[in-house]
This record gives structure tokens, C-alpha cells and sequence, in this order.
């Protein structure tokens, strides 16, 4: 019979329907035995941080001619008066921060800039290898840093922008810049600040722009674009990456930026920006990782089907049966009840699986669904949801393979996946993705 994790592990699962060693660039090795700092380092969001800060000194060491004697003692230095002098996780935060974006500034300092017009050839050669970056979650390599202008600790006047500069643009329907980049667009140019501006309300987007064009009031028409559609929804996003020799900016559907890629723009050494592809997902899914391969491709083939359940209309909550209502908390306003008799964990035992769902219309429209073992005895308003094993999981359909229930679900990388429970523990058992395709619209 299954058995509900303890309280402290649970989640609620949403459905969404609409550096370092010294003189090395590997990373601390969380592994063996660690400082108190370097204790610090290996838990997130400090681990994404420094491992970035490795990946922008290890490129700088690439560099030809670059002076590796120098780079490696200026790093070292940092290392044991700065990071090695904090205390607390603010502390290392702020020194990871400011030190990121010195290392990004000296690597664009030194690095050969491609600012030829893109052809054909480079064009579709880099949005592809782009895509197929996408697709494998790998681009992170490639990310410049930003400096954010919210991070009270680091205050940095060559990327600030002044209130008189901001007065200048002010006029073109935005609000300050949140985050500030510095990117270096040619071989003869200095390094140039681009903002990255967001609108307001639920369904927003976020978009990078060049403060100098801005100030001077040259043209950027996907903001002209943007404020002609004033009212209408826009949920995109954009992320600045260097990928050779080059900027581009990735724009996204979602914030999640590898998991909903939609374009692909390359920084001309003016400040402006070329739209150079669009990209879509494949409409045919393919299987990338499968530990029943019987069950996975009778999942993509339609062979084996989805359970439906008996769906059943609540009733009202002063006519609620007690084993529906024992499951309910905070109080929920659950539409739809549905009752699926499955085995959850291949012990041969049936159980009562209940599915509770939700509807909200707010911004894009969200539907709830909690799911519970209705066999498990409790305290009205103390049972755990199933949803906790699932963790972040979107389990939103379920299946039957040999008598034992199969969990659909999206992940945080929005790849879908197909769950088991065994033991208590959620176990992966196939991965789909729908690769990425790419349609060139330049030159």
C-alpha cells in the first residue's frame, strides 16, 4: 500500500494549462571535505554562480596571446581578499556578482569580435547549433552576465544609467532598466551598454534594447512594434548569449529561455538587432530516454491510452461525502472529482487514487489538481497529497502498464516524462522531447 511522505517533504503541484580552486577552472569539488565557505558554495544559488565565474575565467585562459601568468594571479588574489574574506552567503552573493561581471569585461576586452555582415551559411550554421544547444539544455555556457541594478550591495558606474539618460527615452513607453549588459558589437568598439526592460501586468514581456540608440532616438522597431500592440498579450522574453565570435539575443516564450526558444537575433555592431531565424518545436515527439521501452513507445504510438477515471460533479460541501471531504484543506474549491482504481506502487494491491482539479482564469489560466490516496486512514484534513512525491512535477495524466499506474508530467525543462512510484520514491521511466526546427528569415 502506498505510503504518504512525511509533512516536511510535501509539495503542491500546479498545473499551468495555457571558483574555484586557485589556479584551476574546474570548481570546487562539493564532494570531499569543505571549508565553511566552500560549504556555502555547493549549495544554490552560489553553486550556479560559481560555476558561471569558472566558465568566464576558463574562457579568458583560451584566449591567444592572453597573459595567463597575470589572469592567474589576479584570480588567486580575489579568491583570498575577497571571496575568501566573507562571512555569510550576502557577502559571497555580492563578491560572485561583481567578480563575474569584471571577469566578462576583461574577456570581451581581449576577445577578436566577428562583425561581418552574416550570410546565409553563418546564419543557419549558428541558429541551428543554437537550436540543438536548446534542445540538450546546454546553453548556459554561453550567457552573458548582467549586472542588476536592484542588488543594493554592488553599485557600478560604468554600467549604471544615469537619470537624465533615462529621462531621454522615458517618452518611448518605458520604465527604467532593471538589468544592464555591456556588450562589445565590433572590432573598433567599445564595449556598449544594452537595458533589459519589462513591461507590467500578468502577461508581460521582457526585452533588450541598446541605452545608447535609446538615448538618441534611432529606431528600434521591435519596441515600436511592442507599443503599437499596447493591450494585446506578449509574453516574451529575451536572453543575450556569445556564441562564436558574436551576440545574439535568444527570444523566448516563457522566462525559461532553453525550454520555449522562439527566435534567434544577431547585436549588429550598431546597436541594432537582425532577426535571423525563428524556431519551433517539431510536431513529432521522440523518445530520449526509456527504461521500458515497450511502455514508452506504446505511449507515443497511442497504443496504450490514458485512464479517464469515473468524473464525478462535487457535491455541495454541506453534502460531501467523508472520504472526499477529509481531503480537502484551506478550504479548496474543487470543480471536478475523478476516482481512478490503480495499483500505485507494483505491490499488487489496488488502490483508491483521487484526483481533485481546480479551474482559476487569472492571468493565463491555471487548473489545479492534487492527487491522494483515498485507502490511507487519517485525521480529516491531514492526508498528503501524492503530489508531494511528484515534486515539481505537472502530473496531469495518468496510465496503466501491467496493472501498475504511470504518471505524465512536464518537468522544469518542460521535456515530458513518465513516472512511476516504487517504494516511496518517484522514479523516472521515459523521457519525450519535440526537438527544436529552424526556419531562416535572414539574409
Amino acid at each position: 500500500m502506498y505510503q504518504v511522505p512525511p509533512e516536511g517533504n510535501a509539495w503542491l503541484v500546479i498545473i499551468v494549462t495555457c571558483l574555484v580552486a586557485p589556479l584551476s577552472h574546474a570548481g570546487i569539488d562539493c564532494s570531499r571535505q569543505l571549508t565553511a565557505i566552500e560549504s556555502q558554495i555547493c549549495e544554490e544559488p552560489l553553486l550556479s554562480q560559481d560555476r558561471q565565474l569558472n566558465q568566464q575565467y576558463a574562457a579568458i585562459l583560451k584566449l591567444p596571446d592572453v597573459d595567463k601568468a597575470r589572469v592567474r594571479a589576479g584570480q588567486k588574489r580575489w579568491l583570498s581578499t575577497v571571496r575568501d574574506a566573507c562571512s555569510d552567503y550576502t557577502c559571497l552573493s555580492e563578491a560572485y556578482s561583481k567578480r563575474l561581471l569584471e571577469l566578462w569585461e576583461l574577456r570581451m576586452t581581449l576577445t577578436e569580435i566577428e562583425d561581418k555582415p552574416l550570410s546565409s551559411a553563418v546564419a543557419r550554421r549558428d541558429c541551428q547549433a543554437i537550436a540543438a544547444l536548446a534542445d540538450r539544455r546546454a546553453l548556459a555556457p554561453y550567457l552573458i552576465p548582467g549586472y542588476d541594478r536592484q542588488d543594493t550591495g554592488i553599485k557600478l558606474a560604468e554600467w549604471e544609467v544615469t537619470a537624465s539618460e533615462a529621462g531621454k527615452y522615458e517618452d518611448r513607453m518605458l520604465s527604467d532598466a532593471y538589468r544592464i549588459y555591456r556588450l562589445r558589437t565590433g572590432k573598433q568598439n567599445r564595449l556598449q551598454r544594452f537595458g533589459e526592460f519589462a513591461s507590467g501586468g500578468t502577461c508581460s514581456w521582457r526585452h533588450i534594447f541598446s541605452i545608447d540608440r535609446l538615448i538618441s532616438g534611432k529606431p528600434v522597431p521591435i519596441l515600436d512594434e511592442l507599443n503599437e500592440q499596447e493591450g494585446s498579450l506578449s509574453y516574451d522574453t529575451d536572453t543575450p548569449i556569445f556564441f562564436h565570435q558574436r551576440n545574439y539575443i535568444l527570444n523566448s516564450s516563457t522566462v525559461n529561455f532553453e525550454r520555449s526558444l522562439v527566435g534567434i537575433s544577431w547585436v549588429r555592431p550598431d546597436g541594432g538587432m537582425t532577426p535571423v531565424c525563428h524556431v519551433s518545436n517539431a510536431r513529432e515527439p521522440r523518445i530520449m530516454e526509456s527504461r521500458l521501452p515497450e511502455l514508452c513507445e506504446g505511449i507515443l504510438s497511442g497504443v496504450i491510452k490514458p485512464l479517464e477515471g469515473q468524473l464525478q460533479l462535487l457535491p455541495s460541501k454541506e453534502d460531501q461525502p467523508d472520504v472526499i471531504a477529509r481531503f480537502f484543506h484551506d478550504p479548496p474549491n474543487a470543480e471536478d472529482f475523478r476516482l481512478i482504481r490503480i495499483d500505485l506502487e507494483g505491490d499488487g494491491k489496488e488502490d483508491q487514487l483521487g484526483v481533485f482539479e481546480e479551474s482559476r482564469m487569472a492571468g493565463w489560466g491555471f487548473t489545479f489538481q492534487w492527487l491522494y490516496a483515498l485507502d490511507r486512514p487519517g485525521e480529516p484534513g491531514k492526508q498528503k497529497s501524492l503530489n508531494a512525491l511528484l515534486d515539481r512535477s505537472e502530473a496531469n495524466t495518468i496510465y496503466s502498464y501491467r496493472g501498475q499506474a504511470y504518471f505524465q508530467g512536464t518537468d522544469l525543462v518542460y521535456d515530458w516524462k513518465i513516472f512511476r512510484i516504487r517504494d516511496g520514491q518517484v522514479e523516472p521511466v521515459c523521457r519525450f522531447q519535440n526537438p527544436n526546427t529552424v526556419e531562416l528569415v535572414h539574409p
